[in-house]
């Protein structure tokens, strides 16, 4: 049995179909430790941009999809920062949004604007 991540990278080679459940995998990954930047000890906080891709797992193929797929679903949005040439990303401020993503950190289940992500990442 292999890995996920060499299932990936066999795919890439061969051109054979991944599994569905081997992109479910990566995707769900890949949001989860998206949206984990942001969380502060008090809310949601912003992050500069050039960190976004830190703490990411190396061989999920998901790690920069998953940042236009957030801005894309306008779960997230760049904006400017005093002092930081490449800016930020924040959680845009909608209510409903923001409580979506404090659920998923709760109790791991995406919400409706949550999935049009995970299924953006999973096709």
């Amino acid at each position: 049995m292999c890995s996920r991540e060499a299932e990936y990278s066999l795919d890439r080679i061969r051109g054979t179909g991944v599994k569905q459940a081997t992109k479910h995998a990566f995707a769900e990954d890949a949001i989860s430790r998206a949206l984990k930047k942001f969380k502060g000890s008090f809310g949601l906080d912003t992050i500069q941009n050039r960190h976004r891709k830190s703490g990411f797992k190396s061989g999920n193929p998901y790690n920069d999809d998953v940042w236009n797929a957030l801005l894309h679903c306008k779960i997230i949005e760049e904006h400017r920062i005093a002092n930081v040439s490449e800016g930020g990303l924040n959680v845009v401020e909608d209510k409903d949004v923001r409580r979506e993503i404090m659920a998923f950190f709760d109790n791991g289940v995406f919400g409706r604007r949550l999935r049009s992500v995970f299924d953006e990442l999973s096709k």
